[in-house]
């Protein structure tokens, strides 16, 4: 079950056999520490993070719930895209980027 706010990061993250970099995805229960979605792409884009959210919100019932959820994230492109916050409003979700404060 999830807690609390969420902390959503786009790590780039080298392969050390083929010399690609590749784009982990990743969203954190910040209390419980419990990874609510991961994924790896071969890019960074406002897409993945927009599907990867969606899948979260269906697999952990979040749009049940009686309160939005707040998710926390760096203010990276991914993040700042329209597809990416039609899916957070849609979600009923709060976003707080760094730059907020």
């Amino acid at each position: 079950m999830i807690n609390g706010p969420l902390f959503r990061r786009v790590q780039r993250v080298h392969h050390s056999e083929d010399g690609q970099f590749y784009y982990l995805y990743l969203v954190i229960d910040i209390y419980s520490r419990m990874i609510v979605a991961w994924e790896i792409h071969e890019k960074e884009s406002a897409e993945h993070a927009s599907q990867m959210i969606t899948k979260a919100c269906i697999r952990h019932g979040i749009a049940a719930m009686e309160r939005p959820l707040v998710l926390h994230s760096d203010n990276g492109s991914a993040m700042k895209g329209g597809t990416m916050l039609s899916t957070l409003q849609r979600w009923v979700w709060s976003a707080h980027s760094a730059d907020q404060g």
